[in-house]
């Protein structure tokens, strides 16, 4: 599995060009493990940080092949793509007005320490207090083949639906927020 990036540099005189980046086969290297039927979708966690959400999933081994059921993750991981530019327009919150991300990366590349760009994190999903208080599950769990979208504020991923490892089907619906 790959992912490809467009790579520029807003200050050099050459023109952008593609890199393929190969998902991560080392098992002490950070990132997702070669899976089917999960979701990607861009997210953002504000001040102009841009990630690509890639969760949930069948697994793809050779001990899947031999089993019944499909086995599958829960996980849920970032990828990290370069950072908004500034925008000059009219704004009503300070987020879009100001895009921190970039001054930081810009700070941190000056100096030589890592931005993080093109980097995988694996998320922590926690469930809101009140969903734990009403008895409810608190995660949609492992699961795959289900619809999913992001949402209006860029910061949130809607999930509906799916099947479990054992082909049950879900007709329940979830909303990933990002902080």
């Amino acid at each position: 599995m790959f992912l490809a990036k467009i790579v520029a540099n807003e200050y050099s005189e050459q023109p952008p060009t593609w890199e393929t980046l190969s998902f991560p086969t080392n098992p002490l290297t950070p990132g997702p493990r070669p899976r089917e039927n999960g979701g990607l979708v861009p997210a953002t966690t504000g001040y102009g940080r841009n990630y690509l959400l890639y969760f949930f999933v069948d697994r793809r081994d050779s001990a899947s092949e031999e089993n019944e059921q499909t086995p599958q993750w829960s996980d849920t991981w970032t990828f990290q793509l370069l950072s908004s530019d500034v925008e000059f327009k009219a704004t009503t919150t300070m987020d879009e007005a100001i895009k921190l991300a970039k001054a930081k990366d810009q700070i941190r590349s000056r100096v030589g320490a890592d931005t993080g760009d093109s980097s995988w994190a694996k998320v922590e999903l926690q469930s809101p207090g009140d969903i734990q208080e009403r008895q409810g599950k608190g995660h949609p769990g492992p699961r795959s083949h289900f619809g999913y979208c992001q949402a209006a504020d860029g910061r949130s991923v809607i999930i509906w639906g799916g099947l479990d490892a054992k082909g049950k089907q879900h007709g329940d619906g979830w909303v990933i927020q990002l902080e």
